[in-house]
């Protein structure tokens, strides 16, 4: 037979595997997916013979990829509401981040919040 892999669609079929490879590597090294779990590339070629001609068949190519999801990922906020307008503002708490609420007397700069304003002030920040 004279129909090779890598010239099927004038190399279409090869240039589709490559694309599908590429993404299943960048996966591979995505550091929020799952390191050990299977990925695949799926190849499928549909042959369908001409009804008038049976010497004659149309073949279709597709070249799709079963890749690992990003792992969920939670987070902590900080979060205000002033009850008078309904505004609220948040800010995600970084872990190496000093509390925002802290206690009387530390020198953390969660000294500065005494109220919503100024803890809108540090979620913008």
């Amino acid at each position: 037979m004279d129909i090779k892999l890598s010239e099927i669609g004038k190399g279409s079929l090869e240039a589709k595997f490559q694309r599908s490879l590429a993404r299943l590597i960048k996966n591979i090294h995505d550091v929020n997916t799952d390191a050990g779990a299977k990925r695949e590339i799926n190849i499928k070629i549909v042959v369908k013979p001409n009804k008038e001609d049976r010497e004659i068949a149309e073949m279709v190519t597709s070249c799709s990829e079963k890749l690992v999801p990003a792992k969920p990922l939670a987070s902590l906020f900080y979060s205000g509401v002033d009850l008078a307008s309904g505004e609220v503002a948040a800010r995600e708490k970084v872990m190496e981040q000093p509390n925002l609420f802290s206690e009387a007397g530390s020198s953390s700069p969660g000294d500065k919040i005494r109220s919503f304003e100024d803890f809108k002030k540090q979620a913008k920040a």
